[in-house]
């Protein structure tokens, strides 16, 4: 607000000495000059100015001052020779003029006054002004702000030196245009009528861009003289008040809403029962159209007048007028309500008393129609039985506990409450109910310590917890559900899952091979491709390793060269049928096979795993892709289908029935031979069980058989008869072998090669009987001397062609076992070939190399001539070169030597020296000449007497002298030193370059042929 303040000009002391002292000098030197001219009547009026200046500035002080001015002109007067008149009219003149500066001093002293008092009424309306906690402004006709107090700055943000002297800020506080006008509009009225207006509310928009709503009081202010009109407008901040008012007009629209919205039905009544309001669903339950019906009515009388049975409801006894008669509210659920149309229901309903100003003055009613729920409740009276009965029956074991703590809170042991059925049958534990799990099993602290926290746990926060546990007090695994029906007491549901949990490992074993394989596929060359999802897939980056297939990644991220361009065109079309398809999908993966073609035009699959990228909105903006070359892959998996097809012809076409059957003995595969030889289809055998290919006579013995397959037992040449379709009899003997999964414990299958000797064993009961009769022929001509020779030559022919017919029998057991020896190494092949684990695959390798060698010794005897002997120097080359062929060694490379004398073995040492013969040149070819190193393997054997040495020798990197071969845990160091024992010899090793052995054991003599 403008203060009306005295203004004085800003004048200096030393200002007013030198104006008084200036103005004096004047003044006395005109008197000297007029005096001395003869003029004695004008100059004296100049005197007025110096003593007016005097006694105004100095006030008592410019009195003495204007006495002593006054005291020098009468002196100047009188000393110029002035007459006693003009000496009498100066000493008159001096005295006014002292009376007249007494008088100016006495007046300024009381405008001094007067302003200071002045200066004070400002300071302290200034005071209440900057002070006051309610925004306060003044301002003129035209909205120029005159005064803007700290409280209208902390309220609208605006600072007081950017306000005042300026209309603009209304713009500011009101920048809607619209409401700034009907605003002004408003003020305007009150610079007209220079009226008074109480209680304005607006609201402000503040500089941090808050809005506050300020109730205002202006008036116009009196005009002082020609000052312009101003007004004050004093304004409070009652945003806060306001909001409150909202607040409670919204809560009072959600009572209200909430209110017609209830299901069930709410009314109020006053002091005398009579209905002061009821909401929608009280009026749709009760059937009525319009609270008219019931506002101002008893509601006692008009819905609860009556019982059930029609008899009248006295309203002392009513519960519901209890509430405001004894101020306690009452539930009740056994009785009824009527409706309009004069029908009952069942209900439910609550009376609270309503109060005010800490006086009961009624009551409001909720209740509900309870007839559904009085249904239900019957029907579950009707069913709770049945859920008992559940209970007693349901297989998850279940028990109700309360929870026991020591003096320290801890959980310490538990008693069980209640338990079912499987309770008992899952645990052991029969009549446990009341009894304390320490009591029952008194290690389950020390073996499950675990389960103490997790009850104690879930019995104190009521927080339900599913886990699974080792429970080693029966050593069974368990799914455990526990949850706390009330605070301290838990119940438990459980399961077990022992089984499920051994399946969980076997696929954990699965999973990590396949985590292993995915780990080999992660890091092998894969090219990182990201296309922007547009026309065409633009190439926005690419790995550097593109480069194996010719191209640099400026081919594709410059334009040069499109992506599409280089999918094999029978693939293109598919491709963007498949991406615009998973473009579609929730899922954002997925892998694509196809062709593509290198720089050099040559044709690669690849496998693309693709990742789709979205936007914020879910738009498709880029595809990532990881390529990798799987065309070796495509090639071998071709292989593998044409391998897979030549297992299953040779299978099925070999000349000997084979069979496989899983641990169930339910038959899997079944040959042609089979079929021939049981005249049965494999499509009628295949799932059945292996008891319909035996004749009943022998079928327990059978079946013992072939159980003892799943003991680890191979039934070797195990005769077992055989019933064919038409009910004939075969007897076929039998080989088997077991077949084991990846880790070799557990078996799988059991794959069974026959041989049908049905007519070979009549053949050999026929020369059974023809011996017998040959004794008794050669008995009979002993005593008769005379007819020996006739019956001797006889008896030779007939020794001769029973020799032969043993020879050729001989001659097929070799050709039998070399048959199987050789079903077995493919089956190993077939084995190798579907694992993924390298140092299994050598063992299988090593296994097929010593099944090899057996089966060449009756290779050899079933080629020679003799069947007891084979000879050593063909038969050692021979096992050489087929060792050479099987690791792929060049000959270039590594030669072959052998000085072999010609000796003949039998059976009983041709397969042990052959095993031996195995290991030691498989290990010179495998660790001997690593890289590319070049040399020789010396095979030699001569007799030293009654012994045979044989020398295996290589030129190559040699063994290291520490290594202690004799007693290595090498398989193949075991079996050498195994089988040089079996054949009664010795072995030694030489040290030098590379590695010599050296092998003694005993010849034995051989009878030549058969």
């Amino acid at each position: 607000m403008k203060t009306p303040l005295v203004q004085e000009r800003a004048m200096t002391e030393r200002q007013w000495q030198a104006l008084v002292l200036a103005a004096s000098a004047v003044v006395i030197i005109l008197t000297i000059w007029c005096l001395a001219f003869g003029i004695t009547i004008i100059f004296m009026h100049l005197y007025y100015i110096p003593i007016t200046l005097l006694a105004y500035r100095y006030r008592k002080k410019g009195i003495a001052a204007a006495a002593l001015l006054s005291g020098i002109y009468c002196a100047l007067v009188i000393g110029s020779g002035a007459g006693a008149t003009e000496a009498a009219g100066a000493l008159i003149r001096a005295c006014v003029f002292v009376a007249v500066a007494a008088l100016i001093a006495f007046l300024s002293e009381a405008v001094a006054e007067s302003r200071d008092r002045l200066k004070k009424a400002g300071a302290i309306q200034m005071g209440i002004i900057q002070n006051a906690n309610v925004l306060l402004i003044v301002l003129d006709k035209n909205g120029v702000i005159r005064e803007w107090n700290r409280a209208a700055e902390e309220i609208s943000g605006y600072p007081a030196g950017e306000v005042i002297g300026k209309n603009s800020i209304w713009k500011q506080l009101y920048p809607d245009s619209r409401y700034r006008k009907e605003i002004t509009k408003t003020i305007g009225g009150i610079i007209e009528k220079n009226d008074y207006l109480e209680n304005f509310r607006t609201t402000i928009s503040c500089r941090d861009g808050l809005k506050k709503t300020i109730l205002w009081n202006t008036k116009a202010l009196p005009q002082v003289r020609d000052e312009p009109s101003q007004f004050i407008a004093v304004g409070v901040d009652i945003s806060e008040r306001a909001r409150a008012e909202n607040a409670l007009r919204e809560s009072e629209e959600k009572i209200l809403l909430i209110l017609n919205s209830a299901a069930e039905g709410i009314y109020g009544i006053d002091m005398n029962g009579n209905c002061t309001f009821c909401n929608a669903a009280c009026l749709r339950i009760l059937g009525y159209a319009d609270e008219k019906e019931l506002l101002g009515r008893n509601m006692h009388w008009q819905i609860h007048g009556k019982h059930a049975d029609g008899s009248e409801f006295p309203v002392d006894e009513c519960r519901i007028f209890r509430a405001f008669r004894r101020g306690e509210g009452t539930h009740v659920d056994n009785e009824v309500l009527w409706r309009a149309d004069g029908t009952s229901f069942p209900a439910e309903y609550w009376s609270y008393p309503q109060r005010s100003h800490g006086q009961v003055v009624g009551a409001v009613v909720t209740f509900f129609d309870i007839t559904e729920r009085k249904r239900i409740e019957n029907a579950l009276r009707e069913s709770e039985q049945k859920y008992r009965t559940l209970f007693d029956n349901m297989l998850e074991g279940f028990a109700y506990c309360r929870m026991i703590y020591d003096e320290k809170g801890r959980p310490f042991d538990w008693v069980y409450l209640s338990v079912n059925r499987a309770f008992g049958q899952m645990t052991g534990l029969y009549g446990i109910e009341g009894k304390r799990v320490l009591e029952a099993i008194p290690d389950i602290r020390t073996l499950t310590p675990e389960l103490f926290d997790m009850y104690g746990r879930v019995a104190q926060t009521g927080v339900p917890e599913m886990f699974e546990i080792d429970f080693k007090p029966l050593r069974r695994w368990l799914k455990v559900s526990v949850f706390s029906p009330e605070k301290n007491y838990f119940v438990v549901v459980f399961e077990d899952i022992t089984e499920r949990k051994e399946s969980q490992k076997r696929i954990e074993a699965l999973l990590r091979v396949q985590e292993e394989q995915l780990r080999i596929i992660n890091t092998s060359p894969a090219v990182a491709f990201l296309w922007k999802a547009e026309d065409g897939w633009p190439v926005e980056s690419v790995s550097e390793n593109i480069s194996q297939f010719g191209y640099v990644p400026e081919d594709f991220t410059s334009g040069r060269i499109s992506f599409p361009s280089i999918i094999h065109p029978d693939d293109l079309e598919r491709v963007t049928d498949e991406v615009a398809y998973h473009n579609t999908q929730q899922a954002r993966d997925f892998i694509q096979e196809y062709r593509i073609f290198d720089k050099n035009h040559g044709l690669h699959w690849i496998s693309d795993y693709t990742h789709i990228r979205k936007d914020e909105a879910g738009g498709i903006t880029h595809y990532e892709g990881i390529v990798l070359d799987i065309t070796s892959q495509k090639q071998a998996e071709e292989d593998l289908r044409e391998t897979n097809n030549y297992l299953t012809s040779l299978f099925d076409y070999a000349n000997a029935p084979i069979i496989v059957w899983d641990p169930g003995f339910r038959i899997t595969r079944f040959n042609h031979a089979f079929e021939r030889l049981t005249g049965r289809t494999e499509n009628e055998v295949i799932g059945e069980h292996l008891s319909i290919l035996f004749p009943e006579s022998g079928l327990q013995s059978s079946l013992d058989r072939v159980r003892s397959t799943l003991e680890g037992v191979r039934m070797e040449t195990a005769e077992i008869p055989i019933l064919t379709k038409s009910g004939e009899v075969r007897t076929v003997l039998w080989n088997s072998a077991t077949i084991f999964d990846e880790e070799g414990k557990t078996i799988i299958a059991t794959i069974a090669q026959g041989q049908d000797i049905t007519d070979r064993k009549q053949a050999l009961d026929e020369l059974e009987r023809l011996n017998t009769n040959l004794e008794n022929i050669v008995e009979e001509r002993t005593r008769a001397l005379n007819e020996e020779v006739q019956q001797r030559r006889q008896a030779e022919v007939a020794i001769r062609e029973s020799l032969d017919e043993k020879v050729l029998l001989l001659r097929e057991v070799h050709h039998r076992v070399n048959n199987n020896l050789q079903i077995i190494i493919s089956l190993i092949k077939l084995q190798a070939r579907s694992l993924e684990d390298e140092e299994m695959k050598q063992v299988l390798s090593d296994m097929r190399n010593r099944v090899q060698a057996m089966s060449l010794v009756h290779e050899r005897l079933y080629q020679s001539k003799s069947l007891s002997s084979i000879d050593i120097a063909d038969y050692t080359r021979f096992l050489a070169t087929q060792l050479f062929a099987f690791y792929g060694v060049d000959h270039r490379r590594v030669a072959l030597r052998t000085e072999m004398d010609k000796n003949q073995l039998d059976i009983e040492t041709a397969i042990p020296l052959g095993l031996i013969l195995n290991e030691l040149i498989s290990n010179a070819l495998r660790h001997a000449f690593p890289g590319d190193r070049i040399g020789t393997i010396t095979i030699s054997s001569h007799l030293e007497g009654d012994l045979i040495s044989i020398g295996i020798a290589d030129d190559g990197v040699g063994m290291s002298p520490d290594y202690d071969w004799r007693g290595s845990a090498s398989l193949g160091f075991r079996l050498v030193n195994s089988l040089v024992d079996q054949l009664g010899g010795t072995i030694e090793k030489k040290n030098g370059e590379g590695t010599t052995f050296n092998i003694l054991f005993p010849r034995k003599t051989t009878t030549g042929s058969v």
